[in-house]
């Protein structure tokens, strides 16, 4: 029995495709029925006008180029099917109206936007080989997708300088190799769910080699994309959980003629990042900063936050290998209140990665980045704060305990002494019992030698 397939088909399949600058032309829209085949072969011309190019057969684009344009409504403009579909050239050439995709496509070589919005809705367009790019993205023809969908590029950056993968407008500067590197962008904007807001453009950067990258990102954008921020006021933020919680990155320049935002000194790219005002309804930003420094003697570990009135504690987890995460015993840190708060925490644990959950009062959390211990801090006992005000705290390194402590003065005389019960860490009330001046504490352990250190008190 002959086999049926769609009468537009029918004829474009007698057009001599291999024919050098050869040109299709479908008005109303190309079909490609189930169980069907184009193939293009050589460099035609394929162009759709006020229509839709539907794929439920096979299609096989050589070096064509597929152009859609007309006037038709961006829903009746689609690119929809079945069958998975890749363009070589793909050509936005409409004069009024845009298109709209109902399907994942990949474009291998040149996605050209010369008329209209192109609507993502929910999908996502490859750029694929190592010469897909888009072409000629501008405020009004552009692509875009407010309810979700992303554009994306993969290709390897090595010792990249002011690279645009795919002319995404994430433009990279690394002295590092970052291996094979893929951009995803996307257009929803970014909150956690309170008043603050972001652009209506976000990157997702994910390098293979994603440590120790001394890294430039500049993030480009459209004026129509800015949906009511300040653009004067833009600076970069990124979130470790998706758009959860954000850490305030902040800019080293700026230009709001040539639509970019520039931040220096990055030494990975974590995930997501998006563009907006600190001033102007901010993001909810809940991660300011935070690290792990070696001091002489000890590691410690430091986060800065703004906190609302929901926070409730910290809970400070180390790691083997960043898989299986456990909670130090010390571990919890009360919420300080609502407001801009800094936090220190001692390590003299030996693990090799150390991090801080934030969890607030209904049990939500958001993670700190995960960092590595690279500080000598065996045997260490730790003294904080120096200098000290109204009490110190003491705290046994690894494995050991305190059972009593003294502390004298410059002159060796004992002015405060006392047993405790066996603990790893300790809290040396100091108001009213000591003038301001310098003092030696002596630490006495359950098991091995005793510890000294130094330390000021000041009024």
């Amino acid at each position: 029995m002959a086999r049926k397939i769609p009468l537009l088909v029918a004829l474009l399949l007698a057009i001599p495709f291999g024919v050098a600058g050869g040109f299709v032309f479908g008005q109303g829209g190309l079909w490609i029925g189930s169980g069907a085949f184009v193939v293009a072969s050589g460099s035609p011309s394929i162009v759709v006008s006020d229509g839709r190019f539907q794929n439920d057969g096979a299609f096989t684009s050589a070096t064509s180029l597929v152009r859609m344009e007309g006037i038709a409504s961006t829903a009746n403009s689609t690119i929809t099917g079945t069958s998975p579909t890749t363009f070589h050239d793909f050509t936005q050439q409409k004069s009024a109206n845009g298109i709209l995709l109902a399907q994942n496509i990949v474009v291998n070589n040149n996605f050209t936007m010369n008329g209209g919005l192109f609507e993502l809705n929910n999908f996502f367009v490859t750029l694929g080989s190592a010469t897909g790019q888009i072409v000629s993205e501008s405020e009004l023809n552009r692509v875009t997708g407010l309810t979700g969908g992303e554009i994306i590029k993969t290709m390897p950056l090595n010792a990249p300088t002011g690279v645009n993968p795919g002319n995404l407008g994430a433009v990279i500067t690394s002295s590092a190799n970052l291996g094979s590197t893929t951009i995803r962008r996307g257009h929803v904007q970014q909150t956690d769910g309170n008043a603050g807001l972001s652009i209506n453009r976000y990157y997702d950067i994910l390098p293979t080699n994603n440590t120790g990258l001394s890294a430039t990102l500049r993030q480009q954008y459209f004026d129509a994309e800015l949906a009511g921020r300040v653009e004067a006021e833009l600076q970069h933020y990124n979130s470790l959980d998706g758009g959860l919680s954000w850490f305030d990155r902040s800019f080293s320049s700026r230009n709001t003629a040539s639509n970019f935002v520039e931040q220096v000194g990055y030494t990975d790219f974590s995930t997501r990042w998006t563009l907006a005002s600190p001033i102007n309804q901010p993001l909810p930003v809940v991660w300011v900063d935070e690290g792990l420094r070696c001091t002489r003697e000890a590691a410690e570990l430091f986060w800065t936050v703004v906190e609302t009135a929901g926070s409730d504690h910290f809970e400070v987890e180390q790691s083997a290998d960043q898989v299986a995460w456990q909670r130090l015993a010390d571990g919890y840190i009360a919420s300080r209140g609502t407001g801009r708060n800094r936090y220190e925490y001692p390590i003299v644990e030996a693990a090799n990665f150390f991090r801080v959950v934030q969890v607030d009062a209904a049990g939500a959390t958001s993670v700190s980045e995960a960092h590595r211990l690279t500080c000598n801090i065996a045997g260490s006992w730790h003294l904080w704060p120096n200098p000290a005000a109204e009490a110190i705290q003491v705290k046994a390194p690894f494995g050991q305990a305190m059972k009593g402590y003294e502390i004298s003065n410059m002159l060796g005389q004992v002015l405060l002494q006392a047993s405790v019960a066996e603990t790893t860490q300790h809290t040396i009330l100091l108001e009213g019992k000591l003038p301001a001046g310098m003092y030696t504490l002596k630490v006495f352990p359950v098991s091995g030698d005793l510890a000294v250190k130094k330390f000021e008190v000041g009024r």
